[in-house]
């Protein structure tokens, strides 16, 4: 298990965007999740808000999850064109409720998560001092912020 910072909804983050950007640029790759439901629209189900354009990318693989029924995990590479299909979903079309229209997924560093949203608006990041070293720098502090917890666990926990 490893310390995690946990931002209980993100939008209340004061450096929400420039936390994202950070993890975009720093990470190489992303899982994302979604229902396997190309019929439905995203208003009937915003679960699957992205997930055509997440299938149209190239470099992915695309496999059944076993964390919820008829569910996929896309993996790939975060190149341009992936960064600007989470752009999309994340700072261009985002609200004051949420932050991200993407409903889970991670960003990697060297096989490592580092990065999740889950729920449209919680975020978990991976502490580690490299990470934190740069966000300190952005001036980005975690400390006398009312909605953030700090745990250990694992992101395969969650």
């Amino acid at each position: 298990m490893t310390k995690k910072i946990v931002i209980l909804n993100l939008v209340d983050f004061p450096h929400w965007e420039t936390l994202i950007d950070f993890y975009f640029d720093e990470c190489d790759a992303f899982e994302i999740f979604f229902p396997d439901d190309t019929e439905s629209t995203e208003d009937y189900n915003p679960l699957i808000t992205g997930y055509k354009d997440f299938l149209n990318l190239p470099q992915i693989n695309v496999n059944q999850w076993d964390g919820m029924e008829n569910s996929v995990c896309i993996t790939g590479p975060l190149n341009d064109e992936a960064k600007n299909t989470f752009y999309k979903y994340v700072k261009d079309n985002h609200d004051d409720k949420y932050p991200a229209r993407l409903w889970t997924f991670f960003l990697v560093k060297n096989k490592t998560k580092v990065f999740k949203i889950d729920d449209f608006t919680v975020c978990i990041l991976e502490t580690k001092p490299e990470l934190m070293e740069k966000l300190n720098k952005l001036g980005i502090d975690f400390d006398d912020i009312d909605n953030i917890n700090v745990s250990d666990f694992d992101f395969d926990d969650v």
